[in-house]
């Protein structure tokens, strides 16, 4: 405004933008600007809100058509009237008139262009029953009607048919027609062919439209497009037996991705997890991608009992885990992308809001499904969740109040000598009771809360071991569990070293446990950190071998010095010749 808008008509303009801040669209507004060399400029403006992928107005994005010379020639046909004929016949934009009972009689060149009527065929030819389609007719024989009674029309569109029945689009501003009484003798209008702008305009609409509806990495329908479609479903007449499917995807350790390889690899990842998705589902099942790295599967109404969408669900959902299980590459990287999908079944009395709850809900269940990742939403579910959340929200408050404490048990060899002891946390929950790892560590990991209890535990740990030292307890090694998320922490090691050194600890006399079961193949990705802490002299051994997805290849390319068989497999390797095997082996 303050650059190339004309002082006299800022404020105007101004106004004009800030209401199409506010979300309305402005059609045919005529904005004067001024070119480099101060001339003035008449630039005929459709403008619309500019809104981001969630649908927050940004800006505001302006089509336009420069009517500089339409204007001019408006200014000369009054300053020149004794030129008005030739001015008529030869102008650059279609001027037509009329009598007062609608007949033509004013078709100059440029009419005759865009129509492709000659003068002398629509002479006297009733110009709304001619070239008007017939649902505009009304409408254009009121405006006439009015311009016969001296109203002015400025900026009217007028829509035609040329002669071979193609729609045009005529900016027309008309005036009464006088003799030299001044008595009104018929319509004369002067216009600009803006067919071309509307179209123009419109195919932009649809790309704006489509941009707000449609996610650019993958090409499938977003968030926006979801609650808008689903919210349509709900409101159509459904039968009363009708049961509609929400699938809710979410991709496992997804972030480790983008923090370790980059952004650049995770958005590939995307690309493929979306097509395979697609490849999964039936053509009546729409996908989209609610942000990040997750997903939703609907599957349309039906009449069917909530047995056989469970059955149809399960299946769908089957083939799509099965699907992001296979390997995939990604430049030099062979990842993978399991992930966790909820389900819930909903009618029309369901909202949106929480159909994607309970899906959403039943999705977080399913992570902690080993064997199919796979969860329905039930009221239990809810229950569960509430549980979660109340652990998730007591971690802050339990780690300043103290409610976590260390036990420490005594390792023996085959001999029965003390080589040692291993750390293990407890919370005193003062609502819940006393909490076991298994009970808040996974949800620590899964919600980023696992490196500040870890932190907690190596520094309650070494304190220990140095009161230990000071009272005269000597231990040949203390074991300290530590999950793979922590040493994707830039800060492990400046923790692990200023801890060890303001307690004075030898590394040689500490073991930091690391559990198989948590996806070790991702352990590559830190192996630096174990190589640095392994020259400090930490020793590591892998815990709960034969519960996870490692072997023995995994076992060799990182710095373990020991492994712990897990229990499922010692307990009964007296009457177990597969358990006993399989010991043996490892042994």
């Amino acid at each position: 405004v303050q650059k190339i808008v004309p002082e006299n008509y800022r404020s105007s303009v101004k106004a004009v933008f800030d209401q199409t801040l506010q979300g309305h669209e402005r059609a045919n507004y005529e904005l004067t600007l001024m070119d480099k060399n101060g001339a003035h400029l008449n630039v005929l403006l459709n403008s619309t809100a500019q809104r981001d992928n969630s649908g927050h107005i940004i800006g505001v994005v302006g089509i336009g058509q420069d009517v500089t010379e339409l204007y001019k020639i408006q200014r000369e046909q009054v300053s020149k009237a004794s030129d008005l004929s030739r001015l008529i016949a030869t102008a650059n934009a279609p001027i037509l008139g009329t009598d007062r009972g609608g007949r033509i009689n004013e078709w100059n060149q440029m009419a005759e262009q865009i129509t492709g009527y000659e003068r002398a065929d629509v002479l006297g030819v009733d110009l709304v029953q001619k070239i008007v389609p017939e649902n505009y007719q009304s409408s254009v024989k009121a405006v006439f009607d009015q311009t016969l009674q001296g109203h002015e029309t400025a900026n009217y569109e007028l829509t035609l048919m040329d002669k071979n029945g193609a729609y045009l689009n005529i900016l027309l501003n008309s005036t009464a027609q006088r003799d030299n009484s001044g008595h009104i003798i018929g319509v004369v209008g002067i216009g600009q062919d803006v067919t071309e702008l509307n179209r123009t305009r419109k195919e932009f609409e649809k790309k704006l439209i489509l941009a707000a509806n449609h996610d650019d990495l993958t090409d499938l329908p977003n968030r926006r497009y979801f609650y808008d479609y689903l919210q349509k479903q709900l409101t159509e007449d459904k039968g009363a037996d009708e049961i509609g499917t929400l699938l809710f995807l979410d991709l496992d350790r997804f972030k480790l991705v983008n923090d370790s390889l980059g952004h650049s690899v995770g958005d590939q990842l995307l690309k493929i997890v979306s097509q395979r998705l697609l490849a999964s589902v039936r053509k009546e099942d729409l996908v989209c991608r609610l942000g990040g790295d997750e997903f939703v599967v609907l599957l349309p109404f039906e009449s069917i009992t909530s047995t056989q969408a469970a059955e149809q669900a399960k299946k769908i959902a089957t083939k799509i885990i099965g699907a992001l299980s296979q390997p995939i590459h990604v430049e030099e990287h062979i990842l993978c992308a399991d992930g966790s999908i909820g389900i819930c079944y909903f009618t029309t009395t369901d909202s949106v809001e929480e159909i994607v709850k309970r899906s959403d809900n039943a999705m977080y269940l399913a992570k902690g499904d080993a064997s199919t990742h796979i969860a329905f939403y039930t009221d239990a579910i809810h229950q569960d969740l509430m549980h979660q959340m109340e652990v998730l929200k007591g971690i802050d408050e339990g780690l300043v109040e103290g409610q976590f404490f260390m036990c420490y048990q005594p390792q023996f060899n085959h001999l029965q000598e003390l080589i040692g002891v291993e750390a293990l946390i407890r919370w005193q929950h003062p609502r819940l009771g006393l909490l076991t790892p298994d009970q808040f560590i996974g949800l620590a990991e899964q919600y980023h809360r696992i490196n500040e209890i870890g932190a907690w535990v190596i520094e309650s740990v070494f304190s220990q071991v140095a009161q230990w030292i000071q009272g005269g307890i000597s231990l040949p090694k203390v074991a300290i569990n530590i999950s793979p998320v922590q040493l994707l922490d830039e800060n492990f090691i400046e923790i692990v070293d200023s801890l060890a050194q303001q307690y004075r600890i030898n590394p040689e006399g500490v073991v930091f446990e690391i559990t198989e079961s948590a996806n070790i193949e991702h352990f590559d990705l830190i192996k630096k950190v174990l190589t640095s802490l392994q020259f400090r002299g930490y020793r590591f051994s892998l815990d709960d071998f034969g519960t996870g997805y490692a072997s023995m290849t995994h076992f060799k390319r990182l710095p373990f010095s020991q492994v712990k068989i897990d229990q499922s497999f010692t307990a009964d390797i007296v009457d177990n010749e597969d358990s006993l095997a399989i010991v043996e082996v490892v042994l």
